[in-house]
């Protein structure tokens, strides 16, 4: 998948094709982004993706360690046995998906201990990131968007910054 990912990030970059036109894949724009510039940045020839999934995991685990109360040797345990029964090691999409989901949720989390409305409107103006990133991400991100309006946790004016931070990250990437 990688190898696929980088092709139509290449096609996007290097020869101003739209995705699906060089190559198809179906997943979303980010992506191609992503990987076509892991690959430019990253100097080595080999592993590039095996490094960029080992950055992922050290950023997973410290949003993990600010959401919940753990010790770091512990979380990176569970972590990495998670990657490694799952594959998460090999790259694939939710190299990317898996921590900006967690810091979907810690910024939400916080917006609403907080009710701060700038990290409301942040919290899914990353969200329309991490739904161009894979598209499953937004069966997980929005019901817990709707559990907050519905019981109460927000207002509706934080609310409504939610789907302006939405409709301004899709703005963006359109």
């Amino acid at each position: 998948d990688v190898t696929i990912y980088t092709l139509v990030g290449k096609g996007i970059f290097d020869y101003h094709i739209l995705p699906y036109d060089y190559v198809f894949e179906h997943k979303p724009y980010l992506v191609y982004v992503v990987y076509y510039w892991c690959d430019k940045l990253i100097p080595f020839p080999c592993n590039k993706f095996a490094i960029l999934a080992i950055l992922s995991f050290a950023l997973t685990a410290t949003v993990f360690r600010k959401l919940y109360i753990l010790k770091w040797r512990n979380i990176c345990t569970f972590l990495f046995l998670g990657g490694a029964i799952s594959f998460y090691f090999t790259g694939n999409t939710e190299v990317i998906q898996i921590p900006l989901i967690s810091i979907v949720f810690l910024t939400l989390i916080t917006a609403t201990e907080k009710k701060s409305k700038k990290l409301f409107f942040i919290s899914t103006f990353l969200s329309s990131f991490v739904i161009n990133v894979n598209y499953l991400s937004g069966v997980i991100i929005a019901p817990v968007f709707i559990y907050i309006f519905f019981s109460r946790l927000c207002t509706l004016v934080e609310f409504s910054l939610c789907a302006l931070g939405g409709l301004t990250g899709l703005w963006i990437l359109s």
